[in-house]
């Protein structure tokens, strides 16, 4: 009896789309939760979430969530209001990354 690849079986195209939509669905999952711990309440979390912003150039924070470079966009711009640092201040130099 032939066993099937499970290599080639994983990286089907059935499974890739798969793959792709649940590392979508778990990036707007963490985002989410981050959003909700910064305002407390729902209704405000999915406002900013949902709503052209303009610390993201005015794109929706959740639709950034599409990829992970966009994530990570919306990730600092939510430590920056969680830490009151304007979200533009590491691109103005104000802040350095190395110590």
């Amino acid at each position: 009896m032939h066993k099937p690849n499970i290599i080639i079986e994983l990286f089907n195209e059935k499974n890739i789309e798969q793959s792709i939509k649940l590392e979508m669905f778990n990036r707007i999952a963490y985002t989410s939760i981050l959003a909700f711990q910064l305002w407390e309440q729902k209704e405000d979390a999915l406002d900013w979430l949902s709503r052209p912003n303009q610390s993201l150039n005015g794109s929706i924070p959740l639709l950034l969530c599409e990829t992970e470079i966009g994530m990570k966009e919306v990730h600092r711009v939510l430590n920056a209001l969680e830490w009151a640092i304007p979200s533009n201040a590491f691109f103005m130099g104000l802040f350095c990354c190395d110590s």
